[in-house]
């Protein structure tokens, strides 16, 4: 299959802002140098691919279509043509990705990011802010991050490693494995319907805590004083409790260790 490069790059200001919107393809997203965005495509079938990228102020807005596909062919995967993108950014630039099918890297940001595939897994790593995952169908890798994340996977497993913040996952099928701190005062909450939850939370101090496995099992090992002491439901907390941890699994287990 033909391909063609494309590399385009705007100067912009403080508050810069990337858009993405794609049929089909992957997107990187790192950081780079203040006051530049550097956005590099490389088009599979260029002649059936519209590609085009635009600027306005600080605003920098990427689009893909694909012409003689459906909606149906993207998301079954049963085409080879569109745009593999690489955007090198200023750290603080705020993001909204979207692509139907394809995976999504995120690395060395600091900034705020929605990031969407219907079909694809998804990376989030050495970022800090306030980010927001979607997959459909793909799992979702987040380590070395720092701030306010939420994330929803239909099918896929989760792994949340070396982190420090505020948490909010709902997972389909899945397993969840997480290892990290949780911002003080902060509420949390994580559930998945069919994938066990493997949770190492480091610190566990002024703890409010409350798990329940609908179909499975639950393992804490915190010293928590507790409230509720079942085997598939646990309630307690440690010092003031002002930190909310709650945890669900519909089908599968919950392990839980404190370090």
């Amino acid at each position: 299959m033909p391909t063609a490069t494309r590399i385009a790059s705007f100067e912009v200001g403080e508050r810069p802002r990337v858009a993405v919107e794609s049929q089909h393809g992957d997107i990187r997203v790192v950081g780079g140098l203040a006051g530049q965005i550097r956005v590099e495509a490389v088009l599979r079938d260029p002649d059936k691919v519209t590609y085009r990228v635009s600027q306005e102020g600080d605003a920098v807005r990427v689009e893909v279509r694909l012409a003689g596909i459906s909606f149906g062919d993207v998301v079954a995967f049963n085409v080879d043509r569109g745009a593999d993108l690489t955007i090198t950014v200023p750290a603080a630039t705020s993001l909204e990705l979207e692509t139907l099918s394809g995976a999504i890297e995120l690395r060395g940001l600091e900034a705020s990011a929605a990031a969407r595939t219907a079909n694809g897994e998804v990376k989030l790593i050495e970022s800090r802010g306030e980010f927001s995952v979607r997959t459909a169908n793909g799992g979702i890798e987040v380590a070395a991050f720092e701030g306010d994340l939420n994330l929803e996977s239909d099918n896929g497993s989760v792994a949340i490693l070396d982190v420090s913040g505020v948490f909010n996952a709902v997972i389909g099928n899945g397993r969840l494995t997480f290892r990290g701190e949780l911002g003080v005062g902060s509420r949390n909450r994580l559930e998945t319907r069919n994938g066990r939850i493997s949770f190492v939370l480091i610190d566990p101090a002024n703890l409010s805590f409350d798990a329940k496995g609908e179909n499975g099992d639950v393992d804490v090992d915190l010293g928590l004083t507790r409230r509720v002491d079942e085997r598939r439901h646990v309630v307690g907390s440690l010092g003031t409790g002002e930190t909310e941890l709650v945890l669900r699994a519909t089908n599968a287990a919950i392990e839980v260790i404190g370090r």
